[in-house]
């Protein structure tokens, strides 16, 4: 079984780090396409969202910011249980908005990946923290830095 972990650990790693790319790149298609039709996003204030929810999201959020570095650090080792994985990671970004003022975006969270037609899709993610950083002053908090339940 520890293969097989290690083995999910790197595919979903790259998968996180494919995932970020995209958002750098605002490639939305790549960004919605990993997701399975009925991921839900569980935010710090446990309101949820589906997934055109999620990508509408995206889309506003991005409008005025561009991510410039992404980074995936995985707190726990995805375990698989039949066609289900599951890891706590941190999600960092760097960027600017406005074009030069900097900008980092910190999220921790719970994903859930769901194996369908031999590829991992992201089904579910409960963020438990994220802070949003402008100019190096703390502009948004929510959550706590307890390790989310999925």
């Amino acid at each position: 079984m520890q293969s097989l972990d290690r083995c999910l650990l790197g595919y979903v790693r790259s998968h996180v780090i494919e995932r970020e790319e995209a958002v750098k790149t605002a490639n939305y298609a790549a960004y919605s396409n990993s997701m399975t039709s009925d991921f839900i996003n569980v935010d710090p204030t446990g309101k949820t969202s589906n997934r055109n929810q999620t990508m509408t999201q995206l889309k506003g959020a991005l409008t005025d910011i561009k991510f410039t570095k992404c980074s995936v650090t995985f707190v726990s080792t995805p375990h698989e249980k039949s066609g289900l994985a599951t890891a706590s990671v941190v999600l960092a970004q760097d960027g600017t908005g406005g074009g030069t003022t900097p900008i980092t975006s910190v999220a921790r969270q719970t994903d859930t990946w769901s194996l369908v037609n031999g590829a991992w899709l992201l089904k579910r993610s409960v963020v438990a923290e994220t802070t949003v950083t402008v100019a190096g002053h703390v502009m948004q908090h929510e959550g706590s830095a307890a390790t989310p339940k999925p």
